[in-house]
Protein backbone atom coordinates (compact mmCIF):
# COMPACT_ATOMS: atom_id res chain seq x y z
CA UNK A 1 0.00 0.00 0.00
CA UNK A 2 1.48 3.63 -1.36
CA UNK A 3 2.05 6.02 2.02
CA UNK A 4 -0.17 9.03 2.14
CA UNK A 5 2.18 11.97 1.56
CA UNK A 6 1.51 14.69 4.30
CA UNK A 7 2.48 18.45 3.76
CA UNK A 8 2.38 20.22 7.74
CA UNK A 9 1.99 23.95 7.15
CA UNK A 10 2.47 26.34 10.87
CA UNK A 11 3.46 29.80 11.60
CA UNK A 12 4.75 27.68 15.02
CA UNK A 13 8.02 26.21 14.06
CA UNK A 14 7.76 23.90 18.00
CA UNK A 15 4.81 22.95 17.17
CA UNK A 16 5.63 22.03 12.95
CA UNK A 17 8.84 20.10 14.43
CA UNK A 18 7.00 17.84 16.75
CA UNK A 19 4.39 17.31 14.51
CA UNK A 20 6.02 16.22 11.95
CA UNK A 21 8.50 13.93 13.96
CA UNK A 22 5.74 12.03 15.08
CA UNK A 23 3.74 11.77 11.70
CA UNK A 24 7.10 9.80 10.14
CA UNK A 25 6.67 7.58 12.62
CA UNK A 26 3.39 6.08 11.19
CA UNK A 27 4.13 3.34 8.84
CA UNK A 28 0.84 4.86 6.39
CA UNK A 29 2.66 8.32 6.19
CA UNK A 30 5.31 10.12 4.34
CA UNK A 31 6.00 13.71 5.39
CA UNK A 32 7.11 16.20 2.75
CA UNK A 33 7.76 20.07 3.28
CA UNK A 34 6.92 20.16 -0.38
CA UNK A 35 3.11 20.72 -0.68
CA UNK A 36 3.12 20.14 -4.48
CA UNK A 37 3.31 16.81 -3.96
CA UNK A 38 1.14 16.27 -1.33
CA UNK A 39 -2.14 13.86 -0.86
CA UNK A 40 -2.77 15.79 2.95
CA UNK A 41 -2.68 19.09 3.79
CA UNK A 42 -2.17 19.39 7.34
CA UNK A 43 -2.26 22.74 9.15
CA UNK A 44 -1.78 24.34 12.49
CA UNK A 45 -3.91 27.33 13.45
CA UNK A 46 -4.42 29.20 17.24
CA UNK A 47 -7.83 30.44 15.58
CA UNK A 48 -8.92 30.43 11.48
CA UNK A 49 -8.94 33.86 10.59
CA UNK A 50 -9.77 34.90 6.88
CA UNK A 51 -6.45 35.75 6.43
CA UNK A 52 -5.07 32.41 7.08
CA UNK A 53 -8.50 30.74 5.06
CA UNK A 54 -6.68 33.39 2.05
CA UNK A 55 -3.14 31.70 2.59
CA UNK A 56 -4.49 28.40 3.19
CA UNK A 57 -5.85 28.83 -0.61
CA UNK A 58 -2.58 31.02 -2.25
CA UNK A 59 -0.86 27.47 -1.15
CA UNK A 60 -3.03 25.34 -3.28
CA UNK A 61 -3.14 27.27 -6.46
CA UNK A 62 -0.26 26.33 -7.94
CA UNK A 63 -0.46 22.70 -8.27
CA UNK A 64 -3.34 20.74 -9.65
CA UNK A 65 -2.22 18.14 -6.82
CA UNK A 66 -1.88 20.32 -3.78
CA UNK A 67 -5.82 22.19 -5.70
CA UNK A 68 -7.04 18.02 -4.70
CA UNK A 69 -5.59 17.54 -1.51
CA UNK A 70 -7.83 18.23 1.20
CA UNK A 71 -6.95 20.40 4.29
CA UNK A 72 -6.94 18.73 8.11
CA UNK A 73 -7.06 22.04 10.22
CA UNK A 74 -6.04 21.85 13.64
CA UNK A 75 -7.14 24.86 15.57
CA UNK A 76 -8.04 26.28 18.96
CA UNK A 77 -10.76 28.37 18.02
CA UNK A 78 -12.74 28.13 14.70
CA UNK A 79 -15.50 30.79 14.04
CA UNK A 80 -18.81 29.04 12.79
CA UNK A 81 -19.44 32.07 10.09
CA UNK A 82 -15.97 30.64 8.26
CA UNK A 83 -16.88 27.20 7.85
CA UNK A 84 -18.30 27.04 4.33
CA UNK A 85 -14.95 29.76 3.31
CA UNK A 86 -13.08 27.04 4.97
CA UNK A 87 -14.64 23.97 3.07
CA UNK A 88 -14.52 26.01 -0.15
CA UNK A 89 -10.78 26.37 0.63
CA UNK A 90 -10.59 22.60 0.65
CA UNK A 91 -11.04 21.92 4.56
CA UNK A 92 -12.84 18.55 5.11
CA UNK A 93 -11.53 17.86 8.76
CA UNK A 94 -10.91 20.23 11.78
CA UNK A 95 -9.74 18.96 15.16
CA UNK A 96 -8.63 20.76 18.42
CA UNK A 97 -5.53 21.66 19.19
CA UNK A 98 -5.24 18.61 21.60
CA UNK A 99 -6.10 15.74 19.61
CA UNK A 100 -3.14 13.58 19.53
CA UNK A 101 -0.36 13.06 16.53
CA UNK A 102 -1.72 9.45 16.14
CA UNK A 103 -5.05 10.67 15.58
CA UNK A 104 -4.29 13.39 13.29
CA UNK A 105 -2.52 10.63 11.31
CA UNK A 106 -5.27 8.25 11.37
CA UNK A 107 -7.48 11.27 10.49
CA UNK A 108 -5.30 12.44 7.79
CA UNK A 109 -5.31 8.77 6.23
CA UNK A 110 -9.12 8.46 6.15
CA UNK A 111 -9.83 11.81 4.72
CA UNK A 112 -7.92 10.66 1.35
CA UNK A 113 -10.63 8.00 1.21
CA UNK A 114 -13.09 10.34 1.00
CA UNK A 115 -14.09 10.81 4.76
CA UNK A 116 -14.37 14.27 6.77
CA UNK A 117 -14.07 15.02 10.13
CA UNK A 118 -15.84 17.70 11.50
CA UNK A 119 -17.11 18.58 15.05
CA UNK A 120 -20.11 18.36 16.57
CA UNK A 121 -20.96 21.70 16.92
CA UNK A 122 -19.87 22.50 13.41
CA UNK A 123 -21.93 19.78 12.04
CA UNK A 124 -24.45 21.51 13.10
CA UNK A 125 -23.44 25.08 11.41
CA UNK A 126 -23.13 23.01 8.46
CA UNK A 127 -26.44 21.16 8.66
CA UNK A 128 -28.03 25.02 9.51
CA UNK A 129 -26.37 26.23 6.24
CA UNK A 130 -27.64 23.80 4.29
CA UNK A 131 -31.75 24.63 5.61
CA UNK A 132 -30.99 28.04 5.26
CA UNK A 133 -29.96 27.02 1.34
CA UNK A 134 -32.53 24.99 1.27
CA UNK A 135 -35.30 27.38 2.80
CA UNK A 136 -34.09 30.79 1.12
CA UNK A 137 -32.55 29.94 -2.10
CA UNK A 138 -34.18 26.32 -3.06
CA UNK A 139 -37.56 26.15 -1.96
CA UNK A 140 -38.67 29.37 -3.71
CA UNK A 141 -37.48 28.11 -6.83
CA UNK A 142 -39.06 24.76 -6.63
CA UNK A 143 -35.77 23.40 -6.49
CA UNK A 144 -34.67 20.18 -3.96
CA UNK A 145 -30.72 19.92 -2.50
CA UNK A 146 -29.86 18.44 -5.47
CA UNK A 147 -30.14 20.61 -7.53
CA UNK A 148 -33.40 19.22 -9.62
CA UNK A 149 -36.62 20.20 -8.99
CA UNK A 150 -39.51 17.89 -7.54
CA UNK A 151 -40.92 17.16 -10.81
CA UNK A 152 -37.67 16.39 -12.62
CA UNK A 153 -36.76 14.27 -9.99
CA UNK A 154 -40.11 12.44 -10.11
CA UNK A 155 -39.80 12.18 -14.16
CA UNK A 156 -36.50 10.43 -13.57
CA UNK A 157 -37.57 8.04 -11.18
CA UNK A 158 -40.14 6.87 -13.31
CA UNK A 159 -38.13 6.67 -16.24
CA UNK A 160 -36.05 4.40 -13.96
CA UNK A 161 -38.28 2.11 -13.70
CA UNK A 162 -38.38 1.44 -17.62
CA UNK A 163 -41.44 3.34 -18.18
CA UNK A 164 -42.25 5.19 -21.47
CA UNK A 165 -42.78 8.91 -22.10
CA UNK A 166 -46.46 8.41 -22.23
CA UNK A 167 -46.52 6.26 -19.32
CA UNK A 168 -44.76 8.91 -17.26
CA UNK A 169 -47.22 11.24 -18.65
CA UNK A 170 -50.38 9.29 -17.57
CA UNK A 171 -48.63 8.22 -13.67
CA UNK A 172 -47.93 12.09 -13.30
CA UNK A 173 -51.16 13.33 -14.68
CA UNK A 174 -49.35 15.45 -17.43
CA UNK A 175 -49.39 15.62 -21.12
CA UNK A 176 -46.93 14.10 -22.73
CA UNK A 177 -45.41 17.17 -24.29
CA UNK A 178 -45.40 18.69 -21.03
CA UNK A 179 -42.77 15.41 -19.60
CA UNK A 180 -41.03 16.02 -22.76
CA UNK A 181 -40.27 19.67 -21.81
CA UNK A 182 -39.44 19.22 -18.30
CA UNK A 183 -36.74 16.37 -19.64
CA UNK A 184 -35.44 18.53 -22.45
CA UNK A 185 -34.93 21.72 -20.16
CA UNK A 186 -33.39 19.40 -17.35
CA UNK A 187 -30.88 17.94 -19.83
CA UNK A 188 -30.31 21.63 -21.65
CA UNK A 189 -29.63 22.89 -17.73
CA UNK A 190 -27.31 20.48 -16.73
CA UNK A 191 -25.37 19.03 -20.34
CA UNK A 192 -26.74 15.43 -20.17
CA UNK A 193 -26.88 13.50 -23.76
CA UNK A 194 -29.99 11.67 -23.48
CA UNK A 195 -32.67 10.16 -20.89
CA UNK A 196 -30.05 7.40 -19.91
CA UNK A 197 -27.34 9.80 -19.22
CA UNK A 198 -29.73 12.19 -17.16
CA UNK A 199 -31.22 9.17 -14.84
CA UNK A 200 -27.64 8.30 -14.66
CA UNK A 201 -27.10 11.53 -13.14
CA UNK A 202 -29.82 11.74 -11.06
CA UNK A 203 -28.30 7.96 -9.17
CA UNK A 204 -25.49 9.51 -9.13
CA UNK A 205 -25.84 12.73 -6.91
CA UNK A 206 -28.56 10.72 -5.04
CA UNK A 207 -31.41 12.10 -6.39
CA UNK A 208 -33.41 9.00 -6.97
Amino acid sequence: MDRVVVAVESTDLILLTGLCVVLRQHPLLRVTADVTEADVLVRIEDALTEASLATMQKARVNSPRAQMAPYLLITKSFPPPLLLPAIEAGVVAVVPRTTSANEIAQISVEITNGSAHLTPRLQRVLLSHFDRIRSDILAPNNLTITGLSHRERDVLTLISQGLETAEVAQRMRYSERTVKNILHKLMTRLELQNRAHAVAYAIKIGAI
